[in-house]
Order: C-alpha cells, then structure tokens, then sequence
C-alpha cells in the first residue's frame, strides 16, 4: 500500500472521509507529514522512536502546557491512532504562521533563542512529567566512542585522509563528557529540553516577527537546557549550513551569539542556577 493510501485510511479516523484533501508536505524528515483543510497528520517513524506512545504522551503533556499545537482527538475520542499494522498516527490544527532555516538578522536569532527559553521555563515551572523516549539522545561521550570505534574499523579507507580532524575530534574527551558528568553527579539538576532547538522549529508571525510557538516536539523529554543552547549556537551563529561543503565558508558570528545569549536567558528569566549559566560558553 502506497504512504499516500495510508495516510488517507489513517485520515478517517479523525475526520469524516472526503471532508478535506489530503497532501504530502515537504520536510517532515523523520515523521512523514500530510496536510488536511486544518489538520496536519503525522505517521510517527518507529525507527527513531521505538515507543511512539511514550513520545505521545510527553508531547500531549507539553502541548497541554504551552497551549500548542492543539492536537486534534480521532472520531472514537482517542488521544492517536494505531492502524492495523501497528503504526501510529496524530493529528494536530495547522499552526497559522511562517517558518524560516536560518537566522537572517541578529534580532530574529535573539527572537528564536527566546521562544525556546520561554518554552523551557513554561515546562519548568513546576515540571512537566515527562519520559526518556531516546535514552542517551545528548550522551557525547558516547558519540565519541562510536567515532573512534568507526575509525578503528576504517571500512571504506577514509581515515589516513582525516587523521588531523580525527586526533582534533578525539582531544576533547573533557569537553566531550562535562555536561553528562555534572547531570550524573547533580552539580547541575536535570530539566526538562526540547533536544532539537533551532530557528526552523519556531513560527514566526509573518508581520510582526515575533514567535507564535516551538514546534516538533516529539524530542522532548528530561535533560538539560545547555543542550539546546548548544543546538541554537550550533544552528544560528553561522550564516551556512553545518554541512557546507566549504569548511572556510562556516564562521562564528559573534553578533548572532550575543542576541542567542540575550533570547535564552531572557526567555529563561533567571531560572537557569549560576552554575548552569556559567557553563553557556
């Protein structure tokens, strides 16, 4: 059966068949996406997510707290559906607003930095309980280990070509395991992150510019908001692409840091503890 015959099948259970038509967005990397009149349905993709229901429930839990998206029950009052071959589905209203890959402007980077601090306070305050859906999602030291252990198999002969990037790579083990070490021992506490925060998951109001609210939530889940810091920085600062071909072209815009600096914090309004801004940079 074709995605697109699922989909509609799986339309039916939340609304009447034919009462929209049914079309296949672009992106939705990871969730294939369908857009409906003023649904958009997702199938969750069980390969990322071998347990779509618990990613269900942390993003009810914090959409119920944001206020969005405003997820959309099936016609029998569930929360999702389950088809036939154990996949599952949801559907949200469509978010009214504009979406953009990259920071333009210092002041949109500060306005994106923002949303996402605020969306972290929101949950906060006092935490929504929330699932470890991907266990060792922001385990660093464990992504290094995978590194080193790839370029000790070397299966396709490409290390002799990168021996200087790798030896730089695997010379920051410290920096690679401080976060993890300080969550583990408490020096820092854990708190609630959004784990994929960069300006593409915030709608902008198309006039004003302001953010409407954080999307694509399905990563949310306990950690620490350093992480996403660190995703905003990674995904903003530069005017490319972290997969520009031309490493020379990727630089740090320190105006952008500044305005990523400012919209977090601002966003966070004063929750993060001295230790866990020391550790921003």
């Amino acid at each position: 059966m074709s995605a697109d015959r699922e989909a509609r099948e799986a339309l039916e259970a939340f609304a009447p068949p034919g009462s929209a038509d049914l079309k296949r967005l672009a992106g939705g990397y990871i969730n294939p996406t369908w857009r409906a009149g003023p649904l958009v349905l997702q199938r969750l993709n069980r390969a990322v997510f071998s347990d779509p229901e618990a990613v269900m429930r942390n993003v009810l839990a914090a959409a119920a707290r944001i206020g969005a998206p405003r997820f959309v029950r099936t016609l029998d009052g569930a929360a999702w559906h389950t088809a036939a071959d154990a996949s599952v589905w949801r559907a949200y209203a469509f978010v009214e607003g504009r979406t953009v890959r990259r920071a333009t402007a210092p002041d949109r980077a500060e306005v994106a930095a923002h949303a996402f601090g605020s969306f972290l306070r929101q949950l906060s305050k006092p935490a929504v309980p929330l699932e470890e859906t991907l266990p060792g999602f922001h385990d660093t030291m464990a992504r290094l280990g995978q590194l080193e252990a790839a370029a000790a198999r070397d299966p396709f002969g490409r290390v002799c070509g990168v021996r200087a990037e790798l030896d730089r790579i695997l010379g920051e083990e410290e920096l690679a395991g401080l976060l993890g070490a300080r969550l583990r021992t408490g020096t820092i506490p854990r708190r609630i992150a959004h784990n994929d925060a960069r300006i593409a998951n915030v709608v902008f109001d198309p006039v004003a510019h302001t953010a409407r609210c954080v999307i694509d939530l399905d990563t949310v889940m306990p950690g620490t908001p350093l992480h996403d810091f660190g995703d905003l920085v990674r995904s903003m600062v530069t005017g490319f692409p972290d997969e520009a071909p031309d490493p020379s072209l990727v630089q740090v815009r320190e105006e952008y840091f500044a305005a990523v600096v400012r919209g977090f914090l601002g966003g966070m309004a004063g929750l993060l503890t001295p230790g866990e801004t020391a550790l921003l940079v």
